[in-house]
């Protein structure tokens, strides 16, 4: 017994020495990175000046536009908030969206068509042309001022204009900008760029006219929610805030599968995949998980390597998930390489814990507003 509480003992000791190294060395960096942190961060301060005086101009939409981003790099969840919009008005508004199309093989304005892919438009665009079909019209361009203006005139039936990453894209003011806080990376904890992932100061906060606190957990107290509005309204004054998580639904198979798997290989290139993994976790369904970057596409060799790591499982009842934005980037080669394996894709929606109805009275308000002006 002695024995055995002597091994926990020293098990807690290196845990703890490891964790005070970590965080030693995370000081040190920081420190070393400060001196690019602030003159980062004048760079950005003076560029916002510049539009905020008007020296840049800033041009709004020819029609009315809800424009999601954030100010943190990455994973926050825009893809599946901008569904969620699309969702929302698709019966009452005739919607178009407009992304960067970030990583995309092409260059300037391209309306989505069936004839591309997502090389030639970013895989996110291409995951909203596959989910919505002509429902939607999925475009694409670096210089958002000029597409929007292409879009109008491509589509004058257009009445509601959705954007992908634009919180930090000043040339363009959409009507009603949303900002993106990662419930498990909130910007009110971190450091611009390089000491931290913030691509501007968290006083930027305040440009949003309203804020939604993503990838909450369903059990997210009210003292917690309370917590975070207190922080956040420390940089975003008398902005409403609102709170929402991922909602999973059921797998749905690449190929003509017929039996579901009840464990998985999990394979994903995004960058936050950790609410996933937690989910599968809960269910007691995850076997192994296999981590690309964000916006990766799988190789041949890396296809290969996902087949023998499929194999070396040796379960019967287990398949290949992957996200719904990795389907969206499966190459050719890849689809005929893994045609014979049970690969399932797993859809993310957007569910709100609060906050929800006041969201969308402001967002109805901005379009009164619009239309008061039009008139």
């Amino acid at each position: 017994m002695l024995v055995l509480i002597a091994d926990k003992s020293l098990i807690l000791v290196l845990y703890i020495k490891a964790y005070i190294n970590l965080v030693f060395m995370k000081v040190i960096l920081m420190v070393l990175l400060y001196p690019f942190m602030l003159m980062y961060c004048l760079l950005i301060e003076i560029r916002s000046c510049l539009y905020n005086k008007g020296v840049f101009k800033v041009s709004k939409t020819p029609v009315f536009s809800i424009g999601v981003g954030n100010i943190t790099v990455g994973g926050t969840g825009k893809t599946p908030h901008i569904e969620y919009f699309i969702r929302k008005f698709l019966g009452t508004h005739t919607i178009a969206t407009l992304s960067r199309g970030y990583g995309r093989k092409t260059k300037g304005f391209l309306p989505v068509e069936e004839t591309l892919s997502s090389e030639k438009v970013g895989d996110e665009p291409w995951q909203f042309f596959l989910k919505f079909g002509q429902q939607v019209r999925v475009n694409v361009g670096e210089r958002r001022v000029e597409a929007a203006e292409k879009i109008h005139l491509l589509y004058p039936h257009v009445n509601l204009l959705l954007m992908d990453d634009v919180f930090q894209h000043r040339a363009v003011q959409p009507d009603f900008s949303i900002l993106l806080c990662d419930y498990t990376r909130p910007f009110f904890h971190d450091y611009p760029f390089p000491s931290g992932r913030l691509r501007e100061l968290r006083k930027g906060a305040q440009r949003a006219d309203a804020i939604i606190v993503s990838k909450c957990p369903y059990n997210m107290t009210m003292k917690e929610r309370t917590s975070f509005m207190r922080q956040i309204l420390k940089y975003a004054k008398d902005v409403p805030i609102a709170f929402s998580a991922f909602a999973y639904g059921e797998v749905i198979p690449v190929f003509n599968t017929a039996t579901k798997p009840s464990r998985w290989l999990l394979v994903t290139g995004i960058a936050r995949p950790q609410p996933l993994v937690l989910h599968l976790q809960k269910e007691k369904t995850l076997l192994e998980h296999i981590q690309y970057p964000d916006h990766h596409y799988f190789s041949e060799k890396e296809s290969y390597e996902v087949m023998k790591a499929y194999q070396k499982l040796a379960d019967k009842e287990a398949g290949i998930l992957i996200t719904e934005k990795d389907y969206a980037r499966l190459s050719t080669v890849t689809k005929e390489l893994w045609k014979d394996l049970p690969l399932f894709y797993i859809p993310i929606a957007v569910e709100f814990i609060e906050g929800e109805d006041l969201l969308l009275q402001n967002i109805q308000r901005a379009m009164d507003r619009r239309t008061q002006l039009s008139n």
